[in-house]
């Protein structure tokens, strides 16, 4: 019922429905839920909806590797800077996600190597797309949290911000970490003050908001 909600939402709010090919952006908190929802709206869409939906995964594009990021963000650290400086240590190869998203707009496949990976933290990721051959009208559903700004924004035909209560994404970020390795508390909490500051930074009342504290029990927080 609720990604039936989310559908009739979306297309309520843009012009999704007369698209052959439309960009969802879902943003938010580390561990907020977002890559849980995108692929469970996308399963939903694919069997119950009139399109066919694929998520996508906007951390495959970070520029450094895991380890590169986080020698950025002790350097940073020990010189004292500021959140907006440690933000560049998440820089995404945005040129590169706004040119696979023109291609899967006009329906061309993607065949991508070297991209990043989160299982295991370094640049080793090669994955294809190509939805040419599909016969109705696809959703690409990307996830990540630095997508709200320009011009990375204008790709989106629709932007989702997923919440959750601090405790349940600090508890959910822990739990990744014992499966992907080095994060740590302090890690973590640099994580939420850069992810609080660009959220604050690209804020849009525009944008759907839904708290995803309890996957059982989602809620809208916003119906403009």
């Amino acid at each position: 019922m609720f990604f039936e909600d989310l559908h009739q939402l979306l297309l309520n709010k843009s012009e999704l429905a007369s698209l052959d090919v439309a960009v969802i952006g879902v943003s938010g908190q580390f561990g907020a839920g977002k890559t849980e929802l995108c692929k469970g709206f996308a399963e939903y869409l694919c069997e119950e909806g009139d399109v066919h939906s694929i998520s996508l995964q906007l951390d495959r594009y970070f520029q450094l590797n895991r380890a590169g990021r986080y020698a950025i963000l002790e350097k940073l650290d020990s010189e004292g800077a500021d959140d907006m400086a440690k933000a560049e240590a998440y820089a995404i190869n945005q040129n590169l996600v706004m040119t696979h998203l023109d291609m899967l707009k006009r329906r061309e496949a993607i065949h991508a190597k070297n991209l990043y990976q989160r299982l295991t933290g370094e640049k080793d990721l090669d994955f294809d797309i190509d939805i040419g051959d599909i016969d109705k009208p696809v959703w690409i559903i990307i996830d990540g949290v630095f997508l709200l700004h320009s011009p990375m924004r204008d790709k989106m035909d629709g932007i989702i911000i997923i919440e959750a209560d601090k405790p349940v994404r600090m508890e959910r970020g822990i739990g990744r970490a014992k499966q992907q390795n080095p994060y740590t508390s302090r890690c973590l909490d640099e994580v939420e003050g850069i992810v609080n500051f660009y959220l604050q930074r690209n804020n849009n009342p525009q944008n759907i908001r839904i708290d995803n504290t309890d996957y059982n029990n989602r809620k809208f927080i916003l119906k403009i």
